[in-house]
């Protein structure tokens, strides 16, 4: 469950980016890689890199794992009789999310952080806290210069420190197996952390089951 959070969260970070630069004026995102205007992914391309990219990496430490143990909890229900109707279960997870922004120029990096950072503090936020993921806290620094073959490349990192929190209420006698999380609409998509990826930030949907058999 903690891992599988984490990846799901990173790839919800991931897919908003996504989601955000499919109609950018200047820098729009495609699914094609060699026409994309910009590189949006969990991780560098193999061999050369493109320009302006954006990559998300869950940076969480160790201590994630003691938080989240630390946090799980059941709460019992009760009735106006004061009955046990059943019991909440729910774990909670506090990992880190880093959002690094590169491109060929201070000002092009700049302003899509700028850019990233206006959207996250309205509609990504709202995103986020459908599938029970709240923005905590978040941190970005200065342009960091770096050399990159003949260029230099502009850096911006945003740091969210992120808390996550899903439940599950159990009848009373039923046995609990595992916390479900919930799924994000994102691009007309549903994003299942159930589903096994294709490849990293790419959910393959699940078929619909035939309600009538």
């Amino acid at each position: 469950m903690l891992y599988r959070g984490r990846r799901f969260i990173n790839v919800c970070f991931v897919s908003i980016m996504r989601q955000l630069f499919t109609d950018h004026p200047q820098y729009p995102w495609t699914t094609k890689k060699l026409e994309t205007g910009i590189y949006i992914d969990e991780s560098y391309p193999r061999g050369e890199r493109k320009f302006p990219e954006i990559i998300c990496t869950d940076v969480t430490d160790n201590e994630f794992f003691h938080a989240s143990f630390d946090r799980n909890f059941q709460e019992d229900v009760y009735d106006e009789q004061g009955n046990i109707t059943g019991s909440i279960y729910g774990i909670t997870i506090t990992p880190t999310i880093n959002i690094s922004i590169s491109t060929l120029t201070k000002y092009d990096t700049e302003m899509i952080a700028d850019y990233i950072c206006s959207y996250m503090n309205y509609s990504g936020i709202n995103l986020l806290a459908d599938a029970g993921i709240t923005i905590v806290s978040a941190t970005g620094n200065a342009p960091q210069a770096e050399e990159y073959g003949k260029n230099n490349i502009y850096t911006v990192t945003l740091t969210f420190n992120i808390q996550a929190e899903w439940q599950k209420f159990v009848s009373p006698g039923d046995v609990i197996e595992r916390i479900v999380i919930p799924s994000i609409n994102i691009l007309d998509k549903k994003y299942d952390p159930e589903v096994v990826q294709e490849e990293p930030g790419i959910i393959i949907e699940k078929e619909e089951s035939d309600e009538s058999e």
